[in-house]
């Protein structure tokens, strides 16, 4: 997407068991440098946080979801 992220941290840590399988997501906070540039994808959109739930998540990212929208910045 043609620009630099930054880590600055751990953010959320969620394992989910979907049956045959397990994940470990691991949410990390960044700073982005740049302005994204959609290359792959057919657009990109931004959100506020607070309108994160109008979107449908897989249940492993729901977690670090509901933490982002009720984080105090």
């Amino acid at each position: 997407m043609n620009y630099q992220i930054r880590p600055k941290g751990l953010f959320h840590e969620n394992t989910h068991e979907y049956g045959n399988f397990i994940i470990n997501l691991i949410a990390i906070k960044c700073e982005i440098e740049g302005i994204p540039i959609v290359s792959k994808h057919s657009k990109l959109i931004r959100l506020k946080r607070e309108s994160l739930d109008s979107l449908i998540w897989a249940p492993t990212d729901i977690p670090a979801v509901e933490q982002l929208i009720t984080e105090k910045v």
